[in-house]
């Protein structure tokens, strides 16, 4: 867990730091240069992009972690793996397309009634399926490769500048919407191009070479079954972070879309450290059980629940309790997202809280019940969406959000328990529950009118810190997370001492 660790904080740093500067395009710049019309499609239009840049490469991003090292050998571009990937996937990106086109007649009237702005910029929505979906598929072959802070500069950081760059030229009117929708677009491409360089700058021939002798039949048998079990898990995980935003944009309108958005980015911010522990770990888990070290992956496992818990609870209550006074900055049209954001941040919370739980079950022998849990999960999703968005508008969403990751955390720690014996959980995890639920209780209790917005979001923030600091100090159960906050506090000592 240690060189997990490590490698996991600067991608942690990186990415928070991109998604400061997400939040400030989404909470700050956008809702007063934008619409909430555009703001509407621009989400819409990247949801469309990787549920479809999902689909097309099928599972192939699982087979990368699973099978790259097999091929490893940088010098030699592992053996023109990246090139075999790529020329598999480009006939299922043609099929997509086909398929969208024939079928658009079934589904785009549905938002040409209540999203008419999409119906005018639908011809990105290909263009920007092939970039999103091979952007997804080359990041996975660079964290298979090890190169995990190249693919978060680029992905958390790069594209988030650019997007508030050309945010803020639309608003200077330098350029007209169709112009601001065509760098929007673009913005995506150079994502792309950036990708593709660092995965192929070590040998760029040999990367792209397609070696059929590196294939033998057997291992050829083996890519094909797992790539199709990957499928499936691949294009639901996608679905059940992405079909809310369409259903919400097709039963409602790019309005609510917008609000949805704002409270998606911000409870983004809960379980962005299992995003960047859970890169790292998909190989780790993958190795530990080639070599069927069973221990080690259980290590890992009962040390990622306890770090991510105490940290994605401090996140959650943080969120909770100054969201209001957040929105307070923005147009009062958004001032609705306070509760879609506390809800979210519920179901963000089952998958800090669980840990690792995903990259058991799909890079050990369960990835089959994996892929039924996942499908299962996407049925129920819809259903929650089409049922609940109707009667509760964007409530609704979040509450179908929430109850879908809560029952596909639950399910896979069910899983886990029942066929390894593993069950991290004991006293102290409903100990730290009921401490966080007392805290967020009586901080949200305080009146709105006692202090403005502007000196309640510090003094709430400084005592959320210190009260955590001291729960984590008092407990024997997260010394990882004690011994990463001294080092913490003593760089920083350090630094002012100097």
């Amino acid at each position: 867990m240690g060189e997990i660790k490590k490698q996991s904080l600067s991608n942690v740093l990186i990415s928070y730091a991109g998604l400061l500067i997400g939040f400030i395009n989404v909470m700050v710049l956008q809702p007063w240069m934008l619409s909430a019309e555009e703001i509407g499609l621009t989400r819409v239009l990247y949801a469309i992009a990787v549920l479809g840049g999902t689909i097309f490469p099928l599972g192939m991003g699982g087979s990368v972690i699973k099978f790259l090292p097999s091929f490893r050998n940088r010098e030699k571009g592992h053996h023109g793996f990246l090139g075999t990937i790529i020329l598999l996937t480009l006939p299922l990106f043609v099929l997509l397309v086909l398929i969208m086109f024939f079928t658009g007649q079934l589904w785009m009237p549905a938002y040409a009634a209540r999203a008419p702005l999409l119906q005018t910029y639908s011809h990105w929505l290909f263009p920007m399926i092939f970039v999103v979906g091979y952007s997804n598929l080359i990041s996975i072959y660079l964290f298979a490769d090890f190169q995990s802070v190249s693919v978060s500069w680029i992905n958390d950081f790069f594209i988030r500048i650019y997007t508030t760059i050309i945010t803020s030229v639309y608003f200077l009117k330098v350029i007209d919407q169709k112009g601001f929708f065509l760098l929007f677009a673009a913005g995506y491409f150079l994502q792309l191009i950036l990708l593709f360089y660092f995965a192929t700058k070590a040998s760029p021939l040999a990367a792209l070479r397609i070696q059929p002798k590196a294939w033998s039949a057997e291992k050829r048998k083996q890519f094909l079954s797992y790539t199709l079990a990957m499928t499936l898990i691949s294009i639901s995980g996608m679905a059940l972070k992405n079909l809310d935003v369409i259903l919400l944009g097709g039963l409602l309108n790019l309005d609510s879309v917008a609000i949805y958005s704002i409270a998606l980015l911000v409870a983004g911010f809960i379980e962005l450290p299992a995003t960047s522990i859970g890169r790292i770990a998909d190989s780790r888990i993958s190795d530990a059980h080639q070599n069927n070290n069973h221990e080690e992956i259980k290590k890992i496992y009962f040390s990622s629940v306890r770090i991510l818990t105490i940290t994605g609870l401090f996140l959650f209550t943080c969120i909770c309790t100054c969201i209001s006074d957040v929105l307070h900055f923005l147009p009062a049209r958004f001032a609705h997202a306070a509760l879609p954001t506390m809800i979210i941040g519920i179901g963000a919370l089952s998958n800090m809280s669980t840990g690792i739980n995903s990259s058991i079950l799909f890079y050990t022998s369960q990835v089959r019940t994996g892929t039924w849990l996942s499908i299962g999960l996407v049925m129920i999703m819809i259903l929650l969406n089409i049922r609940l968005i109707p009667i509760m508008g964007v409530e609704g969403a979040a509450v179908a959000n929430a109850l879908s990751f809560f029952l596909f955390n639950f399910s896979k720690w069910l899983i886990i328990r029942s066929k390894f014996g593993w069950n991290p959980f004991g006293g102290w995890f409903f100990s730290t529950i009921v401490f966080t639920s007392c805290l967020n209780l009586i901080l949200l209790s305080i009146p709105a009118s006692l202090m403005p917005p502007a000196a309640s979001l510090p003094i709430k923030g400084i005592i959320i810190a210190f009260l955590f600091f001291i729960y984590i100090d008092k407990s024997k159960h997260f010394g990882e997370v004690k011994s990463m906050k001294d080092q913490w506090v003593n760089k920083i000592y350090g630094f002012l001492k100097r």
